[in-house]
C-alpha cells in the first residue's frame, strides 16, 4: 500500500529540497572560489608571509568544513531517498530521478574540488615550510655575516693599537724579543684574544702567543 503524505508535507518537503540544492550550490560556488583565492595567496607568501600563512590555513580550514557540508547533504538526500523508497511514498519515483540528477551535478564538482583542495593543501603546506626554513636560512647568514664583519673589525683595531704600543716602547729593536713577547702576552689577556703573532717588515714572526683555553694551535696558519 502506498503511503500518501498530505499536501502541506510535500510542499514542506520540496521547499526544504531546493533550498538544500541552493545550499549545495553556493557551498561548491564558494569552496571554488576560496581555493583559487588560497593558490593566489600562496604564490604570493615571500610578501606577506605572517598575514598569508593565516589566510592560507584559514581558507584551508574553510574548505574543509565546506566540503563535509556538501558531502553530508548529498548523503543525507540519498538516504531520505532509500528510506522513501522501502516506505512506497506516492512520488518516490520523480523524488528519485530529481535526486540522482541533482546528486550526479553535486558529486562530479565535488569530487573534482576534493582533489583540486588536497593539491592546495599539500602545496600551501610546503610552500609554507619552505619559506619559514628560507626565511631561517637568510637571518642566520645576516647574523653569521655581522658576527664575522664585526670580529673582522675588533681584530683591525687591536692590531692597530697593538702595533702602536710596539712602536713606542721600540720593541721590535735586539735583544728586546723577551720584552716583546710579554707586551704582547699582556695585550692577549686585555682583550681576550685567541692568538697574536708580530712580524718584522721582511714578514719574519718575531713573537707568537696562544691563548691555552682556545685550541687555535690545530688552526693556526703554518708557512710551508
Amino acid at each position: 500500500m502506498l503511503n500518501r503524505d498530505s499536501p502541506k508535507i510535500n510542499i514542506q518537503e520540496l521547499k526544504r529540497r531546493k533550498r538544500e540544492r541552493y545550499i549545495i550550490l553556493f557551498t561548491t560556488i564558494l569552496v571554488i572560489f576560496l581555493t583559487f583565492l588560497g593558490i593566489y595567496s600562496s604564490k604570493t607568501g615571500n610578501q606577506l608571509p605572517i598575514a598569508n600563512n593565516i589566510l592560507v590555513f584559514g581558507l584551508i580550514n574553510i574548505n574543509v568544513i565546506l566540503l563535509l557540508l556538501i558531502a553530508f547533504l548529498v548523503v543525507r538526500n540519498i538516504v531520505k531517498l532509500v528510506f522513501e523508497r522501502k516506505k512506497n511514498i506516492l512520488g518516490s519515483k520523480l523524488r528519485t530521478k530529481f535526486v540522482v540528477a541533482f546528486v550526479s551535478l553535486s558529486i562530479v564538482p565535488t569530487v573534482l574540488l576534493f582533489f583540486v583542495a588536497a593539491g592546495f593543501i599539500t602545496n600551501s603546506i610546503e610552500n609554507w615550510f619552505s619559506i619559514q626554513v628560507e626565511n631561517s636560512l637568510q637571518e642566520s647568514l645576516i647574523v653569521a655575516q655581522a658576527y664575522y664583519q664585526n670580529s673582522g673589525n675588533n681584530a683591525v683595531y687591536y692590531a692597530k693599537h697593538i702595533s702602536q704600543g710596539i712602536t713606542e716602547n721600540r720593541l721590535l729593536d735586539q735583544g728586546k724579543q723577551g720584552s716583546l713577547k710579554r707586551f704582547v702576552k699582556s695585550k692577549l689577556d686585555q682583550y681576550n684574544l685567541g692568538a697574536i703573532e708580530v712580524f718584522s717588515p721582511r714578514k719574519e714572526g718575531l713573537a707568537k702567543v696562544v691563548n691555552n683555553e682556545i685550541p687555535i694551535e690545530k688552526y693556526w696558519y703554518r708557512k710551508d
